[in-house]
This record gives structure tokens, sequence and C-alpha cells, in this order.
């Protein structure tokens, strides 16, 4: 994959200026740099010399190039850096979505990623832990003394703002390298949670299945007082097994921030197999590149599909019926929480195999996941008599108390409000066949309709409807096509 790498080269005169070779790819040894630009209130431009725009650099960080070449940072070794290595000019030679969408691949490949954190640390308790025995360490007591610690003295790795920006978090996620190595250069119990969680989606995003309390602390102690974290010595995947890491979860889980709120998006996303940054990203808000992003997942070559927990016809009472499903997205969204809070990622299903009849199950995702990728033949037609068939697997594989919930599209949990031809009547009769056990469930009276607001359909109120066009209409409903 081609990149920019950059190497910091000193003059006879001993100045520092930034070499970039824009024929590089990730196959070369090279360093990858993790940062956080500073606060919006204190970054300045300021002129780097080899670099023809002025870039973005918080007061710590005015003399960047002095830090990238110390011999425990960059030395002469070539390396990748946002700040130097995206090329947003008109004529780069690597169209600005392919930069975007390699930016996991860069991480992942490259030896090592160091972090320029933006605050000093207390350097005589971080050396008294880093020379304690583990194995002799009890971590509740622990964590009390460093909470004692930190209340007494601010400079803790914990409080780094490192630990709360979204792109941050991405690029300390991906590297599989040697070393993670802090570099200082400049709310407690919160703060260090923080830093649990970023350990531990690190640790699935790598393959280790369930990481327990003893291996977070370690992981814990090695990041931000021994200032180095050797992935390899975290490994625990067994052959055949899967890591339970999912990117979007995750993310939403971390509460990380970002100053462009289209960011939320071009962070996380590329790290979904299969999908693509639009050339135009650049252009787009977050609420464009989000809706993109859902759409392209809709797509059977992705390994999940979007679901909406809050839909935009609970939100926006002018939007039209054929969008009202679709999760709302907030316009300015405050954090990856907000952004991400809307939608939720169900895992696709395989297909079951038709030849032999087998009794259908599935791992209790959700309806429209189960009737998504039930494969019709002749022996399974939708029809009047066969809908009871398919109403008992939702009973028996779905929960259907989180589906009436979450309410996403395209689920037979979900109907419409709107009864304006035979279609909406037949849709409202399969909700209610589809709900009814769990509506029975939780209704103060059991007997239907108590407990549906907006009335009911049932299949006797379906006159005039033929057996063909009933089953085009159920095709729709359960979202597997249309039979004609």
């Amino acid at each position: 994959m081609r990149i920019y790498l950059c190497q910091v080269r000193e003059r006879t005169d001993g100045s520092l200026y930034i070499e970039r070779n824009r024929e590089a790819s990730t196959e070369h040894d090279y360093i990858a740099i993790s940062h956080v630009w500073g606060s919006p209130d204190t970054i300045q431009a300021v002129k780097v010399d080899g670099i023809d725009e002025p870039v973005s650099l918080s007061p710590g960080k005015f003399d960047i190039l002095t830090i990238l070449r110390r011999p425990d940072v960059c030395g002469d070794t070539w390396f990748w850096m946002d700040l130097f290595c995206l090329d947003q000019t008109p004529n780069a030679t690597i169209p600005m979505s392919d930069q975007l969408a390699s930016i996991p691949t860069i991480y992942k490949r490259s030896r090592c990623v160091k972090v320029l954190i933006e605050s000093p640390i207390c350097r005589d308790w971080t050396a008294t832990v880093a020379q304690a025995d583990t194995r002799q360490t009890d971590p509740d007591t622990f964590e009390e003394l460093e909470l004692h610690h930190a209340r007494k003295c601010r400079l803790m790795l914990f409080a780094d703002p490192w630990f709360d920006r979204l792109w941050t978090r991405q690029e300390g996620l991906t590297n599989l390298g040697d070393i993670d190595k802090w570099v200082s250069e400049g709310e407690n119990a919160d703060q260090r949670e923080a830093v649990y969680t970023f350990l531990y989606d690190k640790l699935q995003y790598h393959g280790n299945i369930k990481p327990d309390s003893g291996t977070k602390f370690q992981a814990y102690l090695d990041l931000a007082y021994r200032g180095e974290l050797d992935m390899k010595n975290y490994q625990t995947i067994s052959a055949g097994e899967k890591s339970l890491y999912s990117p979007i979860d995750s993310a939403w889980r971390s509460g990380r921030t970002t100053t462009k709120a289209r960011d939320y998006v071009l962070a996380v996303f590329p790290d979904l197999e299969g999908y693509t940054v639009p050339t135009d990203a650049r252009k787009l808000s977050f609420a464009e590149l989000l809706e993109d992003a859902l759409q392209q997942l809709q797509h059977s070559k992705h390994s999940a599909k979007a679901a909406a927990k809050v839909t935009k016809g609970t939100v926006e009472t002018n939007d039209i019926a054929d969008t009202s499903i679709q999760p709302f997205i907030p316009a300015t969204p405050a954090n990856i929480t907000e952004a991400y809070d809307t939608f939720h990622l169900l895992k696709r299903l395989p297909a079951l195999d038709p030849t032999p009849q087998k009794p259908l199950t599935c791992s209790g995702e959700n309806l429209h996941v189960i009737a998504q990728n039930l494969t019709l033949t002749t022996t399974i037609p939708l029809t009047k008599p066969n809908l009871a068939d398919l109403v008992a697997l939702w009973e028996s594989s779905a929960n259907i108390t989180s589906q009436l919930l979450a309410c996403p599209q395209s689920s037979p949990a979900t109907a419409t409000r709107v009864l304006k031809s035979e279609q909406d009547l037949c849709y409202r009769s399969f909700a209610l066949s589809f709900c009814q056990s769990t509506v029975r469930k939780w209704a103060v009276e059991k007997n239907l309709p108590h407990g549906f607001v907006h009335g009911v359909v049932d299949a006797d109120k379906l006159t005039g409807v033929t057996e063909q066009q009933y089953g085009v209409y159920l095709a729709r409903f359960m979202g597997v096509g249309v039979i004609e």
C-alpha cells in the first residue's frame, strides 16, 4: 500500500528539516507516531522546515523536529505522522480518500507506535511503580494507592488528553509491534477507567478473547509505568476461536471525542472490512458520511448490517415515510457514544442449506436477520398456513422484548401507523402475529387487543387479499425479496 513517510534530517549547520518520501509503502520499515493535536484554544499554526503548509501544534510541540529527532523517539528512522504524511494539497499523488482509508493499515504494519503525550508525568511515582514486582502486587491495593497519590499530584499519565480523543484510540489499538512507547513532553477514577477500557479493547482487538482482571492489570502497569506494551505477551486466542472485538461497539463504549464530527466515521469505519471512504470525504458532513457508511453495510459483502435503535420517524416529524425507519443521525454529536447511539450492528448469519431440510435455528440475534437468511424453496412457501411456523421460529430464537424496544428497520416487530394501502394492513397484521406473545406477557390484561395503542388488524380482516399477493406482502415484510 502506497503511503508517505518522513524523516528528520540535519544540515551541516545543525538545523533540522523534514524529508518526505512520496513513493514509500507499508512494506518499508517505519515508526508510527500517535499524538493529540491539542485543544482548539491552544493549538497554533507553525511553519516546519520541509513542509510547504503550516501545521497545527500545541505549545509543548512547537519544537517538534527536535522531539522527533531524539534517539528514543525516531532518531534517523523513517516515520509516519499525520501532520506531515497526510497530503491534502490538490496535486497529491495519493487521493485523500485512499490516505484516510489506509490509516488502520499504516499503524498495523509499523515497527511500533510511539505516543507523544501532552502532559508532564510524576517521574518519582512512575519510577517507583515500574520497579515493583507485579506478582507480589495486589491490584485493588495498588488502585487505592494510585488514587491517593493522584489526589496530591495531578501529573498522572491517565489524565493525559491522549485517552480522550478518538483518533488516538484507533491508532493505539491497531499496532502489534514489540513496543508502544510513551514519550512525555510536557475525575482520577474515571480517567483511569478510560485507560482500562482502552486496554480491554486493545487486548480483544488482537485476539485475547476474554481478558481477565489480572491480564488487564499487567497490561496497565506495562503501558502506564514501564513505557512499553508488548502485545505478544497477551495473545490467548486458540485455533478456531474468533475475537469478540467489534469496532463499532467498542468505539461507542469508549466515549472518545474529536474536534471534527466527520472523524467519528473516518476514524472507525475503515476498520470494517469492505468499507470504502468516499472520494469527497473531507467535504461531507458527519451525517452524510454516516448515512453513506450505513448504506454501504447493507450490501451482502459485509459481515454485519446496521439496525436502528432510534429511528428518524421517532424524532423528525417532517420526514418522508420511506426513510422514517432509518437510524436518526444527530448533526453535531458531543462524542462517539452520542454519534453511534441511534444504531447498532448485527452480525449476518450464514444462509441455511435447504437440502436436506432441517429445523431452522439461529444464534438468537434478531428476527429480521433470521428472515433474511431463510432459503426459500417450494417446501417452505410464504403462505398464510406457514405464517404460524415462521412465528414459532421467531418466538424460539429471538429476544422479542429487545426487538420491540429497538424497533430496527425491516423487523417483523416493525409495522406502520399509516394505513393507506392493502400492504399497510397486511404489515400491521404480520407485526401483530409476530409480537402478540410478548405483548400478552407484559400487558396488564392478557387478552388482545389490550396493550395495542394503534389498533389491531388480524388475519380475518384481510378480506380480498389473494394468496399470491399475501405471499408477496409477507416476503417484503420479512425482507427476503418479492415472490412473483
